[in-house]
């Protein structure tokens, strides 16, 4: 039972972490895409 806790905390917190990397990196891309724009055109 503690195993399986233990196994679904691991899995909660991976997905979390995935999902903060993916939006941060979204983010982080679209501010990029902005400063091209405002620079570039």
């Amino acid at each position: 039972m503690d195993t399986l806790k233990h196994e679904v905390c691991l899995f909660f917190v991976l997905h979390l972490g995935i999902t903060i990397f993916i939006l941060t990196l979204l983010q982080g891309l679209g501010s990029v895409a902005a400063w091209l724009i405002q620079h570039c055109w």
